[in-house]
């Protein structure tokens, strides 16, 4: 029986070694390897019991647990093992303690290294034979190769074998996992490799494919196998003298790890870099669309079917690259290496010292056998990270790319018709940590193309280059993308023959020129914008149809390029601000965006494309170059006058369409009927004169009557003249002495600046004259009070009545309905002022008024802070004050904002003022939780709200004196006089970035107002459904503040689609989460009444941030990374609170949010994985804060693979060691047609306790996952998360 029994194993050993052969796999580089899948499928299926008979559970477990690989090449390398003596053998590598981690295991059988008398492995040589002992010089768990079984041929075979099972896994975003050579014997995971490699000066690309279970970047089906372009580093180079491979790959590999850290979709990301057989070699994914230069070659005449969407696509894809390029240039100092080296410069570096050094990248990754820090250090041509450091800026890091171009642009075709452009090759980027402008080092990026290459590159060869750089690249490949999108591959052919007129192919491109000049007797090399470059731009801009109107997506790219992009002038040591230079990274991304933004407003569609048809349209006319010469250039001579400039054809239309520019609105009518009023006294406003103002005689003939440029000056030129000239005094002193060479004035709305569109710098005002119908300019100066009116004037009051009055009369909008008029929507209590003279006031009980004066009450609400109470007189109502209140209160009492509150309210003529630390009853047995429920109806309800946005507290007050601002007069004969100022009108800093704004509670209050009066530091504005208006007589709108400022909040969002309706929320939620408390656990209860409101507007049932007509993106809410990048802390509320927030619910956690980008119309939300808490209510609705339904969501959970990880945002920053986590599948894409390959979109929950269909769950994440991480077989496990 027992002879049977081993000729059994045996077989069945015969039988795992013939499975394993059959799923071995060719690797392209040499040699067979077994896949990772196949690997644990193999332990899977052997049944132990017949393969080692007898064998402990214990020493099951570890093989499957710890020596998979050990033991399965154990099985290969020894082809007659019967089952005892195979159980012998295991139990001597768990005894040894030999696991996978001591693979590869060295070959001990050479001289030397095994010297045990009993081992049949040991060298026989007499030196070997003399030192026999019993212990052997090499690692303890290779004892268990002493046995008879491991003679040396058997040994051998291990040792041959053992790479079949070692085929390396890249695990994502994790480049420093190879910091070793790999082994020579190495079996690499490609199954398939291009034999043609794309040929490049410093190395060979390869397309390959990656085994797909040898990798974890794109970790969906390991059946699938991921394309991979494999970059092979040339080990010599020719014409290179220096040129070091490893050094080179280190500083690559270096680069792109922190880069990886970027995350930006429009740059490419490694997956893995190693060495080996002395080759360094890094791995990307493939561009399946090939570069951009490809993609235009094979859509030769794709210009034959273009269309708006077409556009679009090009336009959205220009956007994701410039915002790559934004992040090279500047944003990445959240990195996690950054903040490291960040931390480690503060801990170790002298403050204020200047050093320069190589990036010498630190152990362990780059700590290579053959290769030490002096070879690091080494001059070669090597393109090198160069780091620069001062303490000023030691934490801002900075990259250049320093070789765009469209081969370096690739392209990953999806379902549309570009795909998604990345910039790749970034092994040239460039890192410093400030700006060029501060660098002394010379650029060491040698190896770029020409064609692309910025004019710098030849005038400053020896001056380190800007980030700029690459801005000029990205404008000749804007310009040749518009050319092919426009005439096809014919037309950019056309535009490259015009290199026919270059000269000099070192000095010139198809986009600048060079020359050289005498100059003291030495010569200047100088630069400008190609004849041919300007010539195709204009041609497209006069002759095609897509820019044959002003309103063009086309139009405006081109002036873009040509008026910002394709600058020669950078900013320099020299000359470090100023304008009409190139712009920089951000600017382009801003400007980009602009326009896309333009195209999304389009109503017409005729924005990205007029419909005319491409087949009949000419590629323009070649350059006709005169004589072939080049304009010499021309040199400014000083002059009395400010120079007349051309204006530029673009207008700066896109900022009034934008959310983030504010919009001066012409208006005339308001400002005369204030100054026509008996309160009315001008002298307030208007500064008295009694010497005559001191103007040149070039201020004296300035025209401001009509919008765009003004004129230009040299700065030493205003700089004189401000000696005599009050005007030039102003300029400089608003425009900063010391900005440029030039000061340049521009009229715009609002006032003038310092550059066309700007944001105004100083305002011009009139005062109202009989002979403005007459006059032809002076009517477009806006009327306005260059003076503020004292605080206690009757002027000042005056203009807040008129402001009230004007909104009564004329804004129907902002009325309040008679229906809204009713006891319910009237404050539990408000403060009686009674008459002006009385020095007391009372508490009032609002359920005492008659019906009939609830129609006509008129209360004002007070929005302030409370402040610190140690500096604050915190006065209130208590139930112990409550009756003393009500019989009266005196004014002396009371703090300071209070007074200035009543004072306002009487003076804009109203008896009752509402304040909440005086109309709730506060601390114990008061009624706050309840009146901060119906906080939607008092401030909704009012007649209008004053904001104290300039106190502090409430003993600061805010009816303060504010600064006083340089005024000039200009004086003209015949025409009225002209008062030009600093300009104060700036409602985004003094309101919107106001410290009040910044609390928690002023949101709704806000947001439900129907109109606001706000008293800042520097001026007193009006807020209400037609704008803004400012105490100057200025006016202004914003489409983003309407937002918040719409009396019939969310009127805007209701009238809207549904994916603005969602916007809406997301961004009202989003601006809360980032806002203050004084107590953290009120998050839920300030926002309660407006969450009321919109659960109204939208007709469906939610609560604590969360819609049930758009649950599942309600719940897919994820910590903000960027605000808060490692963990939001739980909020703890008090135990005496009588409800409970849910953790599914951000209203838990202190800390910004932001919602997960999901695309309208392509989600299949999963309703049976996760059902709402509103299915167990049987009311319509409930909300934040209510005590008696159920907050509980029913779901479904599923396990994941932790190595999903990657793809979730923990909201406590990592996934939790001591509880079980399990996932919740919330909504999975549409477009894939197998589940295993669709983006799931879940939930991540941890238990809390129970079991089974009790097991309590809370909220600790959310994630997209691959749906091959997540175990979607079978019904999961139903549990509640709470």
């Amino acid at each position: 029986m027992g002879q049977i029994n081993l000729f059994r194993s045996a077989a069945y050993m015969q039988e795992i070694q013939g499975n394993i052969g059959r799923a071995l796999v060719q690797s392209s580089f040499g040699g067979e390897f077994l896949p990772e899948n196949s690997l644990f499928k193999t332990i899977e299926d052997i049944d132990f019991s017949r393969l080692l008979p007898g064998a402990s559970k214990d020493l099951i477990t570890f093989i499957k647990e710890k020596a998979k690989r050990v033991f399965l090449t154990a099985l290969l390398s020894v082809d007659d093992l019967a089952g005892p003596t195979l159980v012998v053998m295991a139990e001597s590598f768990q005894r040894n303690g030999i696991t996978d981690e001591n693979l590869p295991v060295e070959d001990i059988s050479k001289p030397g290294r095994c010297i045990h008398p009993d081992s049949y492995v040991r060298c026989r040589c007499t030196k070997c034979s003399r030192a026999c002992k019993s212990a052997c010089p090499h690692d303890p768990a290779l004892n268990s190769f002493h046995l008879e079984v491991w003679r040396i041929p058997n040994f051998q075979a291990f040792i041959h074998k053992q790479w079949i099972f070692m085929a390396p896994v890249f695990k994502k975003h994790n480049l420093q996992m190879f910091h070793k050579d790999l082994g020579r014997e190495t079996i690499l995971p490609f199954i398939w490799k291009d034999s043609e490699p794309r040929s490049g000066h410093f190395s060979n690309v390869f397309h390959a494919k990656l085994h797909g279970a040898h990798q974890e970047e794109y970790k969906q089906d390991e059946t699938a196998h991921l394309e991979v372009a494999v970059k092979e580093l040339r080990n010599v180079l020719s014409n290179e003298t220096g040129y070091n491979p490893e050094t080179s790959w280190c500083l690559e590999v270096a680069a792109l790890n922190e880069l990886s850290e970027l995350r930006n979709n429009h740059l490419i990301h490694p997956i893995a870099a190693f060495k080996w057989q002395a080759t360094n070699y890094i791995v990307f994914p493939w561009a399946n669309g090939g570069t951009l230069r490809d993609f235009w070659e094979e859509a030769k005449e794709a210009h034959f079917d273009l269309d708006r969407h077409r556009v679009k696509e090009f336009l959205q894809q220009f956007c994701g690259l410039a915002g790559a390029l934004c992040q090279l240039h500047g944003t990445n100092t959240k990195t996690a290496t950054a903040l490291a080296e960040a931390a480690a410069r503060k801990a170790g570096s002298p403050r204020n010292v200047s050093r320069s050094f190589d990036f010498k990248p630190q152990p362990p990754f780059f700590k290579t056998e053959g290769l030490g820090e002096a070879e690091l250090s080494q001059t070669d041509n090597t393109p090198r990270i160069i780091l620069s450091s001062e303490d000023k800026d030691n934490d801002v890091k900075h990259w250049r790319h320093g070789d765009l171009k469209p081969e370096n642009i690739l392209v990953f075709q999806d379902s549309t018709w570009l795909g998604t452009l990345k910039i790749a090759d970034l092994g040239l980027a460039k890192q410093h940590q400030f700006a060029t402008e501060s660098r002394h080092q010379v650029t060491s990026t040698r190896h770029t193309t020409l064609h692309y290459k910025a004019p710098e590159a030849v005038t400053n060869v020896k001056e380190p280059r800007s980030r700029r750089y690459d801005v000029w690249s990205m404008g000749c490949i804007i310009l040749e993308s518009i050319i092919w999108l426009l005439y096809g591959s014919q037309g950019l052919d056309q535009f490259y023959l015009e290199s026919k007129h270059l000269r000099d192919y070192t000095g010139q491109t198809l986009y600048f020129t060079t020359r050289t000049y005498s100059k003291d007797g030495g010569s200047e090399l100088v630069t400008s914008v190609s004849e041919i470059a300007k010539h195709w731009i204009t041609e497209i801009l006069e002759k095609d149809p897509e820019c044959s109107t002003q309103y063009s997506a086309i139009r405006h790219l081109l002036e873009l390029v040509r008026d910002r992009l394709l600058v020669v002038e950078i900013p320099s040591k020299s000359r470090p601000n100023g304008t009409g230079y190139r712009a920089t990274s951000a600017e382009l991304l801003r400007e980009l965006e602009n326009i896309k933004r333009t195209a999304d407003d389009d109503d017409e569609n005729e924005y990205l494309f007029t419909g005319t048809s491409r087949k009949y349209v000419k590629v323009p006319s070649p350059f006709c170059a005169p004589n072939e010469t080049i304009a010499e250039p021309k040199i400014s001579e000083p002059h009395d006058c400010l120079g007349a400039h051309h204006l530029p054809t673009h207008a700066s239309f896109q900022h009034a369409l934008l959310d983030s520019f504010w919009i001066f609105v012409e208006d005339g009518n308001l400002c005369p009927r204030i100054m026509e009023s008996k309160e009315f006294d001008i002298s307030s406003v208007f500064p008295k004169t009694t010497t005559p103002v001191s103007l040149c005689r070039r201020c004296l003939i300035l025209n401001f009557g009509s919008f765009g440029f003004v004129g230009s000056e040299p700065l030493s030129f205003m700089k004189a003249r401000a000696v005599a000239c009050e005007l030039c005094q102003l300029l400089l002193q608003m425009y900063g002495l010391g900005i440029g060479d030039t000061v340049e004035v521009w009229r715009v709305q609002g006032g003038l600046t310092n550059r066309d569109g700007g944001t105004p710098i100083l305002s011009i005002y009139r005062v109202p004259s009989g002979k403005e119908t007459l006059d032809g300019q002076v009517p477009d100066i806006p009327l306005g009070f260059p003076k503020l009116a004292d605080v206690s004037s009757r002027t000042y009051f005056e203009i807040l009545r008129q402001w009230l009055k004007d909104c009564d009369i004329s804004h129907t909008g902002c009325h309040q309905e008679d229906a809204e008029k009713s006891l319910i929507n009237v404050p539990t209590r408000l403060l009686d002022l009674e008459d002006e003279d009385s020095r007391s006031i009372h508490l009032i009980e609002t359920r005492h008024i008659q019906i009939s004066q609830i129609q006509n009450l008129k209360y004002i609400a007070l929005s302030h802070p409370w402040g610190d109470k140690a500096e604050h007189n915190h006065y209130c109502t208590t139930q112990e004050t409550i009756a003393h209140h009500k019989a009266g209160i005196d004014i002396g009492v009371l703090p300071h904002t209070f007074k200035d509150a009543i004072q306002v309210t009487r003076k804009l003529g109203l008896r009752y003022l509402w304040i909440d630390s005086l109309c709730i009853i506060q601390g114990a047995g008061g009624d706050f939780e309840y009146e901060a429920k119906r906080m939607e109806t008092v401030f909704s309800s009012a007649y209008c709200v004053i904001a104290a946005t300039c106190a502090s507290g409430a003993s600061s007050g805010f009816l303060r004196s504010r600064p006083d601002r340089k005024v000039v007069r200009l004086e003209r004969p015949g025409e009225p006089p002209l008062y030009v100022c600093e300009s104060i009108d700036n409602f985004q800093r003094d309101v919107i970035e106001g410290p009040l704004n910044k609390r928690g509670w002023v949101l709704q209050e806000r947001a439900l107002a129907r109109r606001t009066i706000y008293f800042t530091k520097n001026q007193t504005y009006w807020e209400c459904g037609e704008g803004v208006r400012c105490e100057t007589m200025a006016r202004m709108r914003n489409n983003q503040a309407a937002l918040l400022g719409d009396p019939k909040f969310p009127k805007v969002a209701t009238d809207s689609t549904k994916g603005g309706r969602i916007r809406l929320y997301e961004l009202l939620y989003k601006q809360y989460s980032t806002l203050e408390f004084t107590r953290s656990y009120d998050r839920p209860l300030a926002i309660a009444g407006l969450e009321q409101r919109l659960i109204h507007a939208f007709s469906t049932q939610g609560g604590y941030g969360v819609f049930a007509r758009y649950f599942g993106r309600g719940l897919l809410w994820q910590r903000d990374v960027t605000l808060v990048p490692h963990a939001m802390k739980p909020i703890e509320f008090p135990k005496s609170q009588k409800y409970k927030v849910p953790s599914w619910s951000w209203m838990a956690y202190e800390g910004a949010i932001n919602f997960m980008d999901l695309p309208f119309g392509e989600i299949e939300w999963q309703e049976n994985e996760v059902r709402s808490p509103w299915n167990h209510s049987l009311d319509t609705t409930w909300f934040t804060t209510n005590m008696e339904e159920r907050i509980d969501l029913t779901v479904t959970t599923r396990d994941f693979f932790e190595s999903a990880d990657n793809h979730i945002v923990y909201d406590r920053g990592e996934r939790p060691k001591d509880q079980v986590v399990k996932c919740v599948v919330v909504g999975k894409r549409r477009k894939a047609e197998v589940d295993a390959k669709r983006i799931h979109y879940v939930l991540v929950v941890a238990q809390k306790g129970g079991a089974g269909h009790d097991a309590g769950y809370e909220r600790i994440g959310v994630g997209s996952l691959p749906g091959s991480s997540i175990a979607l077989e079978g019904a999961g496990i139903q549990a509640h998360v709470f």
